[in-house]
């Protein structure tokens, strides 16, 4: 089994300062590329958290080998010089790399200009509970900085949230 990561390179999508302007689909990152799920013991698995598979659709005796690859790979944390703006009533916001350090489980997508939670990702129950960090992507960016109703924290939740439980994991 050669796994993605083992050809020497184990950054965690880290890709460093790639201009301002999102690549056009044509212009798509080469780091990753997604495989068929039938296919597994190929060195390539997708980065960008809005294109990867659910990892309910790989083979059942095949998913930890799976899991295994992302981990070595780590989150998906690109950083850009700018990230795409999202209109919210009359103002624009954007994802910000500095919450890379405030958690450390978030995966950003550049396709989707959502962020996903990496550890739920991986351990999700399935049907999935969390949709909106494993699936459909997070991207309401308005209440990020406000303790109370950060949306990140509210995901963490407390030690016996699912989150806490997939991060044990």
């Amino acid at each position: 089994n050669h796994l993605a990561g083992e050809s020497g390179s184990s950054s965690p999508c880290n890709i460093g300062d790639v201009g301002s302007s999102l690549p056009s689909s044509s212009q798509r990152i080469e780091i990753e590329n997604v495989d068929t799920p039938s296919d597994i013991n190929t060195p390539y698995y997708e980065r960008d958290p809005g294109l990867c598979l659910p990892i309910e659709v790989y083979p059942v005796d095949k998913r930890d080998n799976v899991r295994k690859a992302y981990i070595k790979m780590g989150p998906c944390q690109p950083i850009l010089d700018k990230y795409p703006p999202i209109p919210i009533g009359k103002q624009t916001r954007r994802f910000q790399h500095s919450r890379f350090q405030r958690f450390s489980w978030l995966e950003y997508s550049i396709v989707k200009n959502k962020a996903f939670c990496f550890p739920c990702y991986l351990f999700d129950s399935f049907p999935s509970k969390y949709r909106t960090f494993t699936i459909d992507g997070f991207q309401s960016w308005k209440r990020i900085n406000c303790r109370k109703k950060c949306p990140f924290v509210h995901h963490e939740g407390e030690h016996n949230s699912q989150h806490s439980f997939a991060m044990q994991r």
